[in-house]
């Protein structure tokens, strides 16, 4: 037995009578093969070798009798398939990796499907591998026309917890969802809040705990052997309190202010320091048209009005009483036949 480079040796070969085998060997190195005395006739020999095609052969046996047989390698294409069969309807997986052993490697497209060449009349070793999914291996025996062969793989299994949200006020309660590797609900997963198991999860996968204080607390789930990813959730102190208390002691400030600005109000309506200018004023008035008498208890009075004013440091004046006093003092110096200047 040989090829276009050299004999070929281990070439399985039979000698078959009406398909029954009469002889079975394989060839030495130098691909030669001499089988034991058969009886003289027509037979077939078939001749075969991993990656190559095989050679079947109409003989004549005689007396003697010699053969030479070509072999031809050769390769076919493999498609491998990967799907995830869970739930009602086959989820094609994209991203597999596909490892021929001793042959190479590929990746699975939008439609799972992936392709290479391998050896005819071969046995290959398969392994299919995708994050998150378990690792999954098969032995397929390829012969002389193009392949299919299909992987059906499932999720590594996991819990994963899920809360509602991460910053929660103290004394409140925080929810919580447990699912599983394909994102559906987990019935009665344990939830622990820094180990300490609180509650266990209902029929929609979710669970309510207590967070008592404010600063981190970490929560799990568990379910079986499997256990969640660990969650931080926060804990903060309530600042509606903290609002109310410093708006209440601003309102009370700004009472008091109020209360205060109002009986300083009161206590002199309509003086200040505008009194100890009317008061100059008037004096000069007089002064020029000699009504003594008149003039020193008037100016008397403001003066009086001025020193109480600056001893109680009450000086609440608007522009309307300034006005106000100002007229009264024109009105009265016009009365008299006085002129302002």
């Amino acid at each position: 037995m040989d090829r276009d480079d050299g004999p070929v040796a281990d070439a399985a070969v039979r000698i078959r009578d009406d398909g029954l085998t009469v002889v079975s060997a394989s060839t030495d190195e130098q691909g030669e093969f001499s089988s034991p005395d058969i009886e003289q006739g027509e037979y077939q020999l078939q001749v075969s070798k991993e990656g190559h095609f095989t050679n079947t052969t109409t003989i004549q046996v005689g007396e003697d009798s010699n053969q030479t047989v070509q072999l031809r390698q050769g390769s076919i294409p493999l498609s491998v398939v990967v799907a995830d069969d869970h739930g009602s309807e086959t989820t094609f997986i994209q991203g597999a990796q596909v490892i021929v052993e001793g042959i190479g490697a590929v990746t699975t497209l939008g439609n799972g499907e992936a392709s290479l060449s391998v050896p005819v009349n071969s046995r290959v070793q398969l392994e299919v591998t995708k994050d998150g999914y378990g690792t999954t291996r098969r032995q397929k025996l390829v012969k002389e026309q193009p392949t299919d062969v299909e992987f059906l793989i499932s999720r590594t299994p996991a819990v994963s917890l899920d809360p509602e949200t991460e910053r929660v006020v103290a004394g409140e309660r925080l929810s919580v969802t447990v699912t599983d590797e394909y994102g559906e609900p987990v019935q009665g997963a344990s939830v622990r809040v820094d180990n300490d198991l609180r509650v266990k999860t209902d029929a929609d996968g979710t669970a309510t705990v207590d967070i008592d204080d404010p600063g981190e607390r970490e929560v799990t789930a568990s379910k079986g052997s499997l256990e969640s990813a660990p969650v931080t959730i926060r804990g903060v102190a309530d600042e509606t309190e903290t609002t109310t208390s410093t708006s209440t002691s601003a309102d009370t400030s700004t009472e008091t202010d109020t209360e205060t600005q109002t009986a300083t109000e009161e206590s002199v309506p309509g003086f200040g320091v505008v009194v100890g200018v009317v008061a100059m004023m008037t004096f000069l008035a007089a002064a020029r048209h000699r009504e003594w008498d008149f003039l020193r208890r008037r100016t008397w009075y403001c003066v009086s009005r001025v020193l109480t004013c600056l001893s109680q440091r009450t000086f609440p004046i608007t522009s309307l009483s300034r006005y106000r006093v100002h007229d009264s003092v024109r009105s009265s110096c016009m009365m008299k036949n006085w002129k302002l200047w």
